[in-house]
């Protein structure tokens, strides 16, 4: 089922404490031919981050009692120290204030429930500004 706007596939890391979402934009990534694998806590997603090296990573931003902007800072030092870019985006259920994403190092904002045709399209966009780079 590999369509939208996808070039390739990709390692993604679902980082959410509540295990129906989680398995479920797990499925649905796979079915779009992404490698997925799902985290319920900060401490599984760093786990998964050495064993698994995703190279994007979709975090619940409520994340255990709202620790998910404190993750992806850490999400963002990693990938800063390790000089591998790393895509963060998140899902919220709600509004965000406007400059926590960003104070956060985030990518993107997705409201749930999550559309993975703008999970493609971002994916998508990251891979064409990374052949600009290249040039």
């Amino acid at each position: 089922m590999r369509s939208f706007t996808q070039a390739r596939a990709w390692r993604i890391l679902v980082i959410d404490d509540h295990e129906d979402p989680r398995n479920s934009m797990c499925h649905a990534l796979r079915l779009c031919g992404h490698r997925c694998r799902g985290a319920s806590s900060s401490g599984a997603a760093l786990g998964a981050l050495l064993s698994f090296a995703p190279e994007a990573i979709v975090l619940d931003w409520a994340l255990e009692l709202g620790r998910g902007r404190q993750l992806a800072k850490l999400l963002r030092a990693h990938s800063t120290a390790s000089k591998r870019p790393l895509p963060i985006f998140i899902v919220s259920d709600g509004e965000l204030p406007d400059a926590a994403p960003t104070l956060a190092g985030i990518d993107g904002y997705f409201a749930k429930p999550v559309s993975m045709v703008r999970i493609a399209e971002a994916l998508a966009e990251i891979d064409r500004a990374s052949k600009r780079n290249q040039l």
